[in-house]
């Protein structure tokens, strides 16, 4: 699922993966019998492509990823298809974001071809881009030359629109990438917090109270400030609503540099929060971030912006109290449960957003040479567009994959309505009826494949310019030079 998670587990915060689940049985498709997927792909113009007759040269399965999650998906198909276990051997390359490591990485691999090449691979959010449609999604096999039948399985499984759009190659308006988890985003909140101040903690009052808007989002603010809380943890929590609403990308046609007037608000936003105390002044990923998850932070922090998995894998590890159970593992380290009767645990609750975003999720690709394409599409259609009880995307959505019952926002709409999305994080609410809406209100329209580094450049001038280190002017000027000097982009 994301780049974001992955960063910061090898960080060493105590979040677990992203979607750190342990994948259960697979759905009924059967690559070892190659009849499906070589039959399918007939009926389309795809199935001419060399990759999808290719003769298979060894057992080797390469799959390479930034997280074990989708490893684990395909050990799980492996394991309920023996006679395809038995044939192929997978070989697993986790290599985590951490530092910039796993794209070099991948697209060596991908350049260098050959037997060690990747057959399948996965890219994240702040940078799919790049191989669904960018400078590496030459590599990238289409669905349907993996004897997938995209039209039809799409309309079956009405996956989110902002996630069929990031894996569509713009050049041939091809499928090359889809995801299994919904990432888009709510606005998440203390209950005790909101009936203190606003008298009620209903979702939809509280979605009147903080927007829609970002000006009815800080007169919520403004309120809380006067009972002595906080409306968010840092600026950080703002900027990612901020980029995910924003029309326009960093970059125009030409690839220039441009700063959509929705982000260059984000500096008076910023400032506004540090000026008037509407924040901690925490950044992400930080011990005092998690804090004010947990309610010890030096003022109340009402919510945060964010996925299920936000809720799932980063709030609910950080919401309550860390105890021995008196065992340990294999390692001798002691093994600790999580004590929710503490804390703020179950004192939250979910809300439509001020304005629609998503943050995060993991498409999953093919190379165009790989000579398994039959098999890579079996894989790719169970985990990524199966939409019965024994696919990965119900189970996922239900907390059927690990034994915390962890429950999670898939990608399929179909697969949401039939789901239970009941959690005691959130006090029993039903997050899929936030969340589930929420998938309809993200765009992809603003992604670019320079998003990761130039959202570094961009945080850092804004905090300068909110902390009073320069002015809003020179902020703006320097970011542009940074962008420019750093990795040769030019503003327009």
């Amino acid at each position: 699922m994301k780049k974001i998670i992955a960063t910061a587990l090898t960080l060493g915060l105590a979040v677990g993966t992203l979607a750190a689940c342990t994948p259960s049985t697979p759905a009924t498709t059967d690559a070892s019998k190659d009849t499906k997927a070589t039959e399918a792909s007939k009926d389309t113009e795809a199935s001419k492509d060399t990759e999808a007759t290719k003769p298979e040269e060894d057992n080797i399965l390469n799959v390479w990823t930034f997280t074990d999650e989708v490893q684990g998906f395909v050990a799980d198909y492996m394991k309920s298809h023996p006679d395809v276990a038995a044939k192929y051997e997978v070989k697993k390359t986790v290599i985590a974001t951490t530092e910039g490591a796993y794209q070099p990485a991948l697209d060596q691999a991908l350049a260098a071809g050959g037997a060690d090449a990747p057959d399948l691979y996965t890219a994240e959010s702040a940078f799919v881009f790049k191989y669904t449609t960018g400078s590496a999604s030459q590599y990238a096999a289409t669905y349907k030359s993996l004897g997938i039948d995209v039209d039809k399985e799409l309309g079956e499984s009405k996956n989110a629109d902002y996630t069929v759009e990031l894996g569509t190659r713009k050049s041939d308006g091809e499928i090359v990438g889809l995801n299994f988890q919904a990432t888009g985003g709510a606005f998440i909140y203390r209950r005790s917090i909101a009936k203190d101040v606003f008298g009620t903690d209903d979702p939809d009052a509280i979605a009147k109270e903080v927007g829609p808007g970002w000006d009815k989002f800080f007169e919520a603010a403004k309120k809380l400030k006067e009972k002595n809380y906080v409306i968010c943890s840092g600026d950080g929590d703002v900027w990612h609503a901020v980029e995910g609403s924003s029309e326009k990308g960093w970059l125009d046609a030409d690839g220039k540099l441009i700063i959509d007037p929705a982000r260059e608000k984000f500096l008076d936003y910023s400032k506004m929060m540090i000026d008037e105390g509407y924040c901690n002044d925490t950044a992400d990923w930080t011990e005092a971030w998690f804090a004010d998850m947990a309610g010890t932070g030096p003022k109340g922090c009402f919510g945060f912006f964010g996925p299920a998995w936000l809720i799932n894998y980063t709030m609910g590890d950080n919401c309550g109290s860390w105890v021995p159970t008196g065992e340990k593992d294999a390692d001798g380290n002691d093994i600790k449960k999580l004590d929710t009767s503490v804390g703020t645990y179950g004192d939250w609750a979910i809300c439509t957003s001020p304005v629609g975003f998503f943050w995060g999720g993991t498409w999953v690709l093919a190379n165009k040479d790989t000579d398994k394409a039959a098999l890579c599409g079996d894989i790719i259609r169970y985990i990524t567009l199966d939409t019965s009880k024994d696919g990965i995307q119900y189970k996922f959505a239900n907390g059927l994959l690990n034994d915390k019952g962890t429950k999670d926002t898939v990608a399929s709409a179909t697969v949401t309505a039939i789901s239970d999305g009941k959690v005691d994080f959130l006090g029993g609410q039903d997050m899929l009826t936030v969340f589930g809406p929420a998938q309809a209100y993200a765009t992809a329209k603003n992604k670019t494949e320079s998003d990761e580094d130039i959202n570094s450049v961009w945080r850092d001038q804004v905090r300068q310019y909110a902390h009073g280190d320069k002015s809003r002017e020179q902020a703006i000027a320097d970011f542009k030079s940074t962008v420019n000097d750093k990795y040769g982009i030019e503003a327009a």
